[in-house]
């Protein structure tokens, strides 16, 4: 998958002393034994070229490594808000793919009723994973009404002033 770490290992006989590694992506290593990160999915091949004192071997593999998309993960806006008493649905849907939400639940969708911060992380049918976090702002409704009494047909005119939790640590 995208951003894996994977370990090369040399195993050429005759105790090479220098070696070059091309993976195939633009990139090269002088480690006998390097780790390499994928930025773009794709098949890439690899060489090795290993030189002791009297030889110079060199060994390519083709489209050797495959490298996989992540799964797309979109909670939406990265803050969501919500009134007291009410509840948010999170959702991801991914074709062939597991979910774990940060309350251990397993399903496609999470009801969220109270603020704070939700992650999921979804795994596709390869083992890629990839996740999303929302953070969940209680939004403060204050309503002042101007009178009590209303006669029938009369316009009430309602004003409120709304503040969120992130209005308030500043």
């Amino acid at each position: 998958c995208i951003s894996d770490s994977i370990q090369f290992l040399d195993l050429t006989l005759g105790n090479p002393h220098t070696w070059l590694w091309d993976f195939g992506d633009g990139n090269t290593s002088n480690l006998e034994n390097p780790k390499h990160k994928y930025s773009i999915p794709g098949n890439y091949t690899v060489k090795l070229t290993a030189t002791n004192n009297l030889i110079t071997k060199s060994f390519e593999i083709n489209n050797y490594i495959t490298i996989l998309s992540l799964p797309i993960v979109d909670l939406g806006l990265d803050t969501n808000s919500i009134c007291e008493y009410s509840s948010l649905t999170l959702s991801v849907t991914n074709v062939n793919s597991t979910y774990l939400w940060n309350d251990n639940s397993t399903d496609s969708i999470l009801e969220v009723n109270s603020p704070g911060n939700y992650f999921v992380t979804v795994t596709d049918d390869n083992n890629c994973s990839q996740n999303d976090t929302v953070y969940i702002d209680l939004l403060d409704v204050d309503v002042s009404l101007s009178k009590t009494t209303f006669c029938e047909g009369e316009v009430i005119l309602i004003s409120s002033a709304v503040t969120s939790e992130i209005d308030n640590l500043s």
